[in-house]
């Protein structure tokens, strides 16, 4: 092939009437035109090459990265709920709250599990599931206590509406100097 490129260039070169200094001129100017394409080439290739490696390294740690932003935000919104808990006055928003904190807890688990089967760096996975461990420790004995101050709440009411109706019905003898206070 390359005797046949060079036949013919010859050939052009006699037709043109090119012969001398001209020639080899004309034959450099050529190869060095065909070392800028082939270095062109090559530079493709290398930007080819850049590219496959850039896209390995995105397709995990992209994927890693937003699933620990899914982390955090459930571990947000199981702080919201847990604060939302411990507000709790009323038995039926403390059977709604802890449903959503339960929802929250769920949601964590979930997170944590997509961050296992993405392949996170095990030394940061024993950390985040640690943090997620006491976070679910804490839930229980909070809702427990919640539990019993709702209860206790329920309870205070219902001696504070007694307490004012036997006040009613006794026509304020004697009660009159008490007053009532309600927290």
């Amino acid at each position: 092939m390359i005797a046949k490129v060079k036949n013919s260039l010859l050939s052009l070169f006699t037709a043109l009437g090119l012969n001398g200094i001209g020639a080899r001129l004309l034959l450099a100017f050529l190869a060095i035109a065909s070392m800028t394409v082939l270095a062109g080439s090559v530079s493709l290739y290398a930007f080819y090459l850049f590219g496959q490696a850039v896209e390995r390294s995105t397709e995990y740690k992209i994927p890693v990265a937003f699933a620990s932003l899914e982390l955090a935000a459930n571990a947000e919104r199981m702080n919201a709920s847990a604060e939302a808990l411990l507000n709790v006055d009323d038995p039926v928003n403390f059977f709604e709250v802890s449903a959503d904190a339960v929802g929250a807890v769920i949601r964590l688990a979930r997170s944590m599990e997509n961050l296992r089967q993405i392949g996170l760096d095990p030394a940061n996975l024993a950390e985040h599931e640690r943090v997620v461990a006491a976070l679910r420790r804490n839930l229980e004995p909070m809702s427990q206590a919640v539990s019993r101050k709702v209860v206790a709440e329920a309870r205070k009411r219902e001696l504070i509406a007694e307490i004012f109706s036997a006040q009613r019905e006794l026509g304020g003898i004697g009660l009159g100097a008490i007053q009532l206070q309600t927290y």
